[in-house]
């Protein structure tokens, strides 16, 4: 039995919650910022067991629940479900759809209270140093997949498109990583680095003191 409808009408959680004891295929088209994205959710009963979008396979964990948060987010589009045997179905994982979508509204909650201090995301950040501790969540997934490209310097939109995540959420994993004072702006970086140069022992004088310097020994020179 096929079920099927629109976004507007039945969004994406009811949609999970009505299908809980189904196991078969779901597939969702939506318009999202810029592109038209399609959805393919293999599941059985409770639990998720393949995603795609847009014919592409996601098998991290990370991705998966960044490609779960704009789902469950969206409000205009299409669904259809079909049955089928579990045996049909991928077998990439098995994630409780319950604590996906829970998640999930948790992670929206946390973009919508940070959103607004976000920088622009073609805004280039570079990693002081390499982190040595481990990082809470998931910023310590987000980090051991980024730390190379942080540490040449990026920008979000740059890493969302190497990273396969969406723009959003580097921004949000970036925020926390200049929260803990780990990531700065480039030309930020290149000025720090340029005063810590300066201030080093081995850094010739200043030019107004080697110029009073200068000054001091013409005026002995001159008694």
């Amino acid at each position: 039995m096929a079920i099927y409808g629109s976004l507007s009408d039945l969004p994406a959680p009811e949609i999970l919650t009505m299908l809980a004891n189904r196991t078969g295929v779901l597939r969702v088209e939506a318009a999202v910022p810029s592109r038209w994205r399609r959805y393919e959710l293999h599941l059985d009963r409770d639990f998720l067991t393949a995603l795609y979008v847009d014919e592409r396979a996601l098998n991290d964990v990370m991705l998966v629940r960044d490609a779960f948060r704009t789902l469950v987010d969206l409000q205009e589009g299409s669904f259809a479900f079909e049955n089928a045997a579990a045996s049909q179905l991928g077998a990439a994982m098995r994630l409780p759809v319950k604590q996906l979508v829970l998640s999930t509204a948790t992670a929206i909650d946390e973009l919508a209270q940070y959103r607004r201090r976000f920088p622009h995301p073609d805004i280039v950040f570079q990693l002081r140093q390499p982190v040595a501790e481990h990082l809470p969540g998931d910023l310590e997934l987000f980090y051991l997949r980024a730390e190379a490209h942080l540490m040449r310097g990026c920008s979000a939109a740059e890493l969302a498109g190497i990273l396969y995540l969406s723009v959003e959420e580097v921004q949000l994993q970036f925020y926390k990583l200049r929260a803990a004072g780990r990531l700065v702006p480039v030309r930020s970086y290149a000025r720090e680095a340029r005063e810590a140069a300066w201030t080093a022992p081995s850094r010739r004088p200043h030019l107004l003191a080697r110029l009073r310097e200068s000054l001091a020994r013409l005026g002995r020179g001159q008694r």
